[in-house]
């Protein structure tokens, strides 16, 4: 688990050197970043930090996470250090903001979790690629390196 030296987990988020949650996002892609817009605006307390994938490739590296599989679903480091992927990591995000906690906790059952979680795979299946189609993207990179998407 990171954690700043001499951070406590019970500072206020707003806070230097405060832990806070990280949202990998992918930059690049236009329905990705109408969300990343909108949450940044709600953000004010600044309880997230925000990491664009397609500046930092390599940000979930150190976490065995290859940048075409970060770049397959959504992922979240909450302040507890735990690496929520998909649904889950909507979830932590969500519970960070003003207006969304409700949402949050809507998802919080196991079961709708999975129903969410199933949604969401067949929705967002193969989105980099798709986005990736006209050769703008690096992908082919990744995939030969044996991260596949």
């Amino acid at each position: 688990m990171r954690k700043p030296v001499g951070a406590s987990r019970e500072m206020a988020a707003s806070e230097p050197g405060a832990i806070r949650t990280t949202m990998y996002y992918d930059g690049g892609c236009p329905v990705c970043m109408r969300g990343v817009e909108h949450w940044r605006r709600l953000d004010w307390a600044r309880r997230i930090e925000w990491v664009d994938l397609m500046e930092h490739p390599d940000a979930l590296a150190a976490e065995g996470v290859s940048f075409a599989t970060a770049m397959d679903a959504l992922h979240i480091r909450h302040r507890d250090g735990r690496l929520m992927v998909g649904v889950p990591a909507f979830a932590a995000l969500w519970s960070e903001l003003p207006g969304y906690r409700f949402l949050s906790m809507l998802l919080s059952p196991p079961w709708m979790i999975a129903m969410a979680e199933r949604f969401y795979r067949l929705t967002h299946r193969d989105r980099y690629a798709r986005r990736c189609r006209d050769g703008a993207c690096d992908i082919a990179v990744n995939a030969r390196r044996g991260d596949g998407v």
